[in-house]
């Protein structure tokens, strides 16, 4: 589990409350694991940029090679602004 700032969280002003984020987050599940079929160990939001976390490398590297139609479900699903989604390996 990661934990953020309590300033940064507070300054994201793309949702209204906790659940609209709550809501977005399993949508970016839904979305890579239906695109993958790579089950998430945390994600994350912050400056328009999707961070998600993946156990193993394999995973991640499968996120990386379908990130351009996990970007474009995420922005028709979502109408957020999504530059890009980034992958890390817990």
């Amino acid at each position: 589990m990661s934990f953020e700032r309590l300033g940064d969280v507070l300054s994201q002003k793309d949702f209204d409350t906790n659940t609209d984020l709550l809501g977005f987050f399993e949508k970016v599940r839904v979305v890579v694991r239906k695109q993958t079929g790579v089950e998430l160990e945390s994600v994350r939001y912050k400056n328009e940029i999707v961070t998600v976390t993946t156990a193993t490398a394999t995973e991640a590297s499968e996120i990386r090679l379908r990130h351009i139609q996990i970007e474009n479900s995420l922005r028709q699903q979502t109408k957020l602004v999504v530059k890009r989604v980034a992958v890390a390996v817990a």
